[in-house]
């Protein structure tokens, strides 16, 4: 559930492609990335990205399939990681890349269960290992999700609340298994995905995450992933316990624009909720939310949502539908979301609590966590 369409740091420069091929089929000094697609049906499209350096996905190749297959060929400037992703679908799946040949074949049902193999290197050994790791983990979390889905649909609030119970110690229990992999590959890149992974979903403690990215090697620190990490956590002390929050202005579904600072003065707590109506566990924790406002607001809680939806329709029936009564705000960018941008935001569910002068005292509680902190709060 805090899978949604998760997308690594990289580092990506990509120079002019050559024309003249290595012995392996890929271009002198370059990649040949192979894709094997069999259950694609003709001129279906796959598209190979990067993340600049500003963080910032950019398309930088494009194919069709035809009979099943394709291939990209391209140069890097040193190890890297690219993205995958495939018609109708925004999720988006990384790899590693050199210049050397390997073979992606593309799972279209579940572009995560993809499976990559290094046809003249070693590039990608790390991330596999990664990968069959997690997958128990992957499986087990979609299978909760389906159910949610389903208790959420028949309106079935205890099993609901259930679940969730059981996807945060299914998430606590993954951590763990990363951390331990994180230990065993401080030299490899695969450590940079996975640290970037727990920054972004802060499902570990920030300075623990940067005690690890300091172990690392020069060479691993040069790669503008592992710059992009450091960028990262120092964004990331602008939502750190203690600290004042920066206001903030975005626009209502009505069109009116409101301040953080003009919400908080109204209160003695104020919950930061960005969220979106496209993310599951989000829209998961709506009802408990909804039920702490019912219970506190009259008792100081404030509640500013700041939604990173793309079209006010989609962002309009989700407050209908989940009677999310709070003030919100939005953009419309996407994860392009200025406020979001402004704290550091590359995941949600996330959430800001801030005492009556906009200091954060907590963030990311939810469930019972959240109502034992309102309870002592209010």
């Amino acid at each position: 559930m805090k899978k949604i369409i998760y997308i690594f740091v990289l580092l990506a420069i990509i120079a002019c492609k050559k024309d003249g091929n290595s012995k392996n089929g890929a271009p002198e000094g370059g990649y040949l990335l192979s894709i094997k697609a069999p259950n694609m049906t003709d001129n279906s499209k796959v598209y190979l990205s990067r993340i600049s350096e500003s963080n910032k996905i950019e398309t930088i190749d494009t194919i069709q399939i035809v009979n099943g297959v394709g291939e990209f060929k391209g140069t890097v400037n040193q190890i890297d990681i690219h993205l995958i992703s495939i018609d109708g679908q925004q999720a988006k799946m990384p790899f590693i890349i050199a210049n050397e040949s390997i073979e992606l074949t593309i799972d279209n049902n579940d572009l995560s269960a993809s499976t990559i193999v290094d046809k003249t290197g070693s590039t990608n050994k790390g991330y596999n290992e990664y990968k069959i790791m997690s997958n128990p983990f992957d499986q087990r979390a979609k299978s909760l999700n389906e159910r949610a889905k389903e208790a959420q649909q028949n309106q079935d609030a205890e099993t609901f609340n259930l679940l969730r119970v059981e996807f945060q110690a299914l998430q606590n229990e993954q951590v763990g298994v990363e951390r331990e992999f994180i230990k065993t590959h401080l030299n490899d890149i695969s450590g940079v995905l996975l640290l970037d992974k727990n920054l972004r979903y802060q499902s570990m403690p920030l300075d623990e995450i940067f005690g690890y990215y300091n172990q690392m090697n020069d060479e691993l620190k040069s790669l503008v992933a592992a710059k992009n990490l450091a960028a990262e956590y120092k964004k990331s002390q602008l939502t750190k316990i203690g600290v004042k929050a920066a206001d903030f202005t975005g626009n209502t579904p009505e069109g009116k624009q409101v301040s953080l600072s003009s919400v908080t003065a109204k209160g003695k707590v104020t919950i930061v909720d960005f969220w979106a109506s496209w993310c599951r566990p989000c829209r998961m924790e709506n009802p408990n939310v909804v039920r702490l406002y019912n219970e506190y607001h009259s008792k100081g809680l404030e509640i500013i949502g700041v939604s990173l939806d793309k079209t006010a329709p989609a962002w309009e029936k989700a407050i209908a539908d989940d009677q999310l009564t709070w003030t919100h705000v939005s953009h419309l960018q996407y994860w392009n979301e200025p406020i979001a941008k402004q704290f550091g935001i590359t995941s949600i569910p996330q959430t800001l609590i801030l005492d009556e002068n906009g200091v954060i005292i907590a963030k990311n509680l939810r469930g019972k966590e959240l109502a034992d902190k309102l309870a002592k709060l209010l």
